[in-house]
């Protein structure tokens, strides 16, 4: 008979924070800054180290609207902090080589694209980024060549039917595969059907679910054999924002207002996201209580359970009607 400790884990779960911030300067959106309670990454990781876990924080370090020595800055802070930083590929406009989405660029240029973005982190961090995600999803089999080419094994950019998987074809929903020699761990899809009827793409993320639909679709995970999951959150998921056409009338409530280098969108902050960091404590403190739910981060897991068998490709279903 096994030892609690020694129970067999049916799921890991990966945090994954996508951290970013397309508006502000200085980066309200990845810091908090102005504020209560700063409630971007540092206190996301103030409720990770409570529970005792680890998250793989995706940094665009393509962003140069704000000096670079703050993305360093931000950089060796979530190392030093135990957590893992990965490679986030948002181009930016006044970038020369990389002003425009991933897939349009050929090989070459996108190993140029991806090797600037490891090289960044490993200056800062000591340590080479295992992971990847695309900005917006944007990946194409050249992305995957690239990446495969400079030593980046994980690739977390598939989203099932997004616009901006460039692939032709992928035989994965959300299963871990290995793929054009690398390891895709897709961003978990979620479908739901709301309260009318309609049926809804979603994802696992703390944005995008309740608590009880958090829990439920690791429910749904465990019970039919999906092995993996990505936890969606952003660098503003505490924080109460909203984002808004050019023309659209602004809210004399808003904290903080800027717009998006293109000028199109505007972003407005209210204040800080309470309810979303009590589900992330929930949340945490259930996966954690789980001895049958590991929540690691990609460098762990690719060192120890890469090989592992990948399970079931699966997709939870969040009923609303009931």
């Amino acid at each position: 008979m096994k030892k609690p400790d020694q129970t067999e884990k049916k799921l890991t779960i990966f945090i994954t924070i996508d951290t970013e911030d397309a508006y502000f300067n200085p980066p309200r959106l990845i810091t908090g800054e102005g504020l209560p309670e700063q409630p971007g990454i540092g206190k996301i990781m103030d409720v990770m180290d409570h529970y005792r876990v680890k998250g793989n924080f995706f940094l665009d370090v393509y962003d140069v609207k704000y000096d670079s020595a703050l993305l360093q800055k931000i950089a060796r802070n979530i190392h030093l902090r135990g957590h893992e930083v990965e490679l986030h590929t948002h181009p930016f406009g006044r970038l020369p080589f990389y002003s425009k989405p991933i897939y349009e660029y050929p090989l070459r240029e996108q190993i140029n694209i991806l090797e600037y973005g490891k090289h960044f982190i490993a200056e800062q961090t000591g340590s080479c980024p295992i992971a990847h995600r695309g900005g917006s999803y944007a990946v194409d089999e050249n992305t995957l060549y690239a990446l495969s080419e400079i030593g980046i094994p994980i690739d977390s950019s598939v989203f099932y039917q997004h616009p901006n998987n460039h692939l032709e074809q992928i035989p994965t929903t959300n299963k871990t595969i290995s793929y054009y020699n690398i390891i895709e761990i897709p961003v978990t899809y979620v479908k739901i059907i709301s309260k009318t009827g309609e049926r809804l793409k979603s994802k696992f993320d703390l944005d995008w679910l309740s608590y009880d639909e958090l829990v439920k679709v690791i429910q749904l995970a465990k019970a039919h054999g999906l092995r993996k999951m990505t936890l969606f959150l952003h660098s503003f998921s505490f924080i109460n924002k909203k984002t808004k056409p050019a023309g659209a009338a602004e809210d004399p409530s808003a904290l903080f207002r800027d717009k998006s280098s293109g000028g199109t969108v505007y972003c407005e902050i209210y204040g800080t996201d309470y309810p979303d960091i009590s589900s992330f404590e929930k949340l945490l403190h259930y996966m954690t209580s789980d001895p049958e739910i590991e929540v690691t981060t990609f460098k762990d897991w690719y060192a120890k359970h890469k090989n592992e068998p990948p399970g079931e490709d699966y997709v939870p279903v969040i009923d609303r009607l009931l």
